[in-house]
């Protein structure tokens, strides 16, 4: 996915999570530029928070300093683990971009 023309979420997946026997198999946050993965970003390192925060600021949880990132870009919600499968989803939700916010595009 993109998020801002410059990253996504990759690796575990959107709607993937929950519990892995390596945290690299997890849900990640991959920064693309031009379409070359530019950073990956494991979305575990936030201690288990549920709102992740991206942006240039760096009070952000995952700051980006990049021109195209604004200072408060994008959030990504973690959901409560399904008692039925123990996966988590995510949504992402755009915080009034300049360059916009999409998944998988």
């Amino acid at each position: 996915g993109v998020v801002g023309g410059v990253a996504g979420v990759g690796g575990g997946g959107v709607g993937g999570g929950g519990q892995y026997e390596d945290e690299e198999d997890g849900p990640r946050l991959e920064v693309i530029k031009d379409g070359a993965v530019v950073e990956s970003i494991d979305l575990y390192k936030n201690g288990g928070k549920k709102l992740m925060t991206f942006g240039r600021d760096r009070g952000c949880d995952f700051p980006l300093d990049h021109p195209s990132i604004s200072r408060l870009h994008a959030e990504i919600l973690r959901s409560s683990a399904s008692s039925r499968d123990g996966q988590y989803s995510y949504s992402l939700k755009d915080c009034g971009s300049a360059h916009g916010t999409t998944v998988n595009g």
